[in-house]
């Protein structure tokens, strides 16, 4: 049996890194070579039409990544299947697609990524919006192509719009250092080529997400308690914990100490990889004890899929309930209750599980501020519940 594809981009990395001498294998002939002096470069064995063993270099390791090897490799195999020797003629590569430069540029950024979520949105984005670009040979994507797949979602969504701008610049970036394109203005830039083409983004544009009044909040929790089912509750709870959609709906009952009354959030399912320990109020709590004990998820979906709850179940609730706010509005709605509460800036930004200020900053804040949290946890749930909280708005 002949292994293929036996490295890894995470692999030839690591290999580099640690001057592992010797010939590394990514099968069919094709190695990594790393010398005594600290040279990497790839090398490809075969068999020449005489019938002599040869072996031909396919590039340094610091400008050829282990796919333009791959792509190298196989450009060399079909001259042999023609009868030709690879040495004896110019090892070029066919041109590859827009689309096999855009996800051999994801497995390449993925082992970096902070979160694991990451490299599937960032596939996401180019098979849901950059599909008209995905067949073409990449030295083919000029601005006009650019544009046709931007100017759908510019004005309509615009954060959507700005992040594909910037993912189809990387690989466009990425096909000119491996010499798919030569070398040129990038037709994804913004900077002297798209911002002629098209609207700037205010800021307003890019973050914000249509959030309820504070104030009006309470109401819709009272609403909310009248209806029964997994889609109420699971709102209820995402509000009263000011927790994130995809937090709420993977959560387990692993993951809730009864006795503290805290929900351990494991950092893989953070947004920013970090732990947290998030205090439950009264009401939170109360939802947790009325589910306990139905299945392996707090949330679940249908039940015969044994999973969680899908994703747009919380957003088509709002719609049909007639609430036109996003869900993670909702936090918006928690950090303006924080504001007008006097609630200090470091325990807000805390219960929202943000990280605050540069490096330095977050050195010196360490402690999670948990007792502090969970008195402000157990205050907004008050809130909610419509008991007495003094609320003091600051002037406009």
């Amino acid at each position: 049996m002949t292994f293929v594809n036996r490295l890894t981009p995470y692999r030839v990395t690591q290999l580099i890194k640690s001057r592992r001498v010797g010939r590394h294998s990514d099968g069919r002939g094709l190695a990594l070579l790393i010398s005594k002096d600290g040279s990497q470069r790839w090398s490809l064995r075969y068999k020449a039409p005489n019938g002599r063993s040869r072996e031909a270099g396919l590039g340094s390791a610091s400008s050829v990544d282990l796919f333009a090897a791959r792509a190298k490799a196989d450009a060399a195999r079909a001259q042999l299947a023609q009868g030709r020797d690879p040495l004896a003629t110019t090892v070029s590569a066919p041109v590859p697609t827009f689309g096999t430069v855009a996800e051999e540029l994801v497995t390449v950024l993925e082992p970096g990524f902070s979160h694991p979520k990451s490299a599937w949105q960032w596939r996401q984005s180019f098979n849901a919006y950059s599909k008209a670009l995905s067949a073409l040979p990449v030295d083919k994507v000029g601005v006009g192509e650019v544009m046709g797949v931007l100017l759908p979602l510019w004005t309509t969504r615009p954060a959507t719009a700005a992040r594909l701008r910037r993912r189809i610049a990387r690989v466009i970036d990425r096909a000119v250092a491996l010499g798919h394109r030569p070398h040129g203005p990038n037709p994804a830039e913004w900077a002297g080529n798209l911002d002629a083409r098209l609207s700037r983004h205010s800021k307003r544009d890019r973050t914000n997400y249509a959030a309820m009044e504070f104030e009006a909040v309470p109401e819709l929790m009272r609403r909310l308690e009248a209806e029964q089912g997994v889609s109420a509750d699971a709102l209820r709870f995402l509000i009263l914990t000011a927790a994130r959609t995809n937090e709420v709906r993977l959560a387990t009952w692993g993951e809730i100490d009864f006795e503290k009354r805290v929900w351990s959030l494991p950092g893989p399912r953070a947004k920013n990889g970090r732990a947290i320990k998030i205090p439950l109020c009264e009401e939170a709590f109360a939802i947790l004890e009325r589910r306990r004990g139905q299945g392996a998820w707090i949330f679940p979906g249908d039940g015969k899929s044994g999973q969680p709850f899908h994703a747009a179940l919380l957003v088509r609730y709002l719609r049909r309930l007639g609430v036109g706010v996003t869900v993670h509005g909702f936090r918006s709605s928690f950090r303006d209750w924080c504001a007008a509460s006097h609630v200090s800036f470091e325990v807000a930004e805390a219960a929202l599980n943000h990280v605050v200020g540069n490096t330095t900053t977050q050195a010196y804040l360490r402690h999670d501020l948990f007792a502090q949290r969970a008195a402000v946890m157990e205050r907004w749930g008050a809130f909610l519940r419509g008991k007495v909280v003094p609320l003091v708005r600051k002037p406009a």
